[in-house]
């Protein structure tokens, strides 16, 4: 697992190989401080595309990733939607959870991989803390399904 953040610039702050075993892992995203700036998506999207899934890339492994955004698109609409055009032309499935009152519906649904409904490929939350059993279940569930279905034929739904 690799986690990159994302405010005024996108930075990846742990690398696939970074920790051995989940317990690490765990204890390295649970010290991850929330970055209070801009929401500049397509610099997180960019960074995604062209350094986490780029050349160290497992050739024959699904590549997707989850965004979790509490704020509305800093950078223009078509930036971020020009991005997420060439994240999914990378072959990168998108899974999003937009959190808080300020998250637009719309723009997370447009961050999305299709078929982009609310509980299949995008979730809203009221806040951080309502992100909690149910919504880790159901995401679970839908990304190992979705992980599932790509291996039994190298595509996606």
């Amino acid at each position: 697992m690799s986690v990159s953040t994302f405010g005024n610039s996108a930075k990846t702050v742990i690398n696939f190989n970074d920790y051995p075993d989940a317990v690490s892992l765990d204890g390295a995203i649970s010290r991850l401080v929330h970055r209070l700036e801009n929401t500049n998506i397509s610099a997180g999207l960019t960074l995604i595309r062209n350094s986490v899934f780029g050349i160290d890339s497992r050739v024959n492994a699904a590549n997707m990733a989850l965004i979790l955004t509490d704020g509305v698109f800093s950078d223009t609409t078509v930036q971020t939607l020009d991005a997420v055009k060439a994240v999914r032309n990378a072959g990168i499935e998108l899974f999003v959870i937009g959190i808080g009152s300020d998250v637009i519906e719309a723009q997370v649904r447009s961050l999305a991989s299709p078929p982009q409904e609310n509980r299949f490929t995008y979730w809203l939350a009221a806040d951080f803390s309502s992100m909690g059993p149910s919504l880790t279940s159901e995401l679970v569930g839908r990304i190992c399904a979705w992980h599932n279905q790509y291996n039994s034929n190298n595509n996606y739904y």
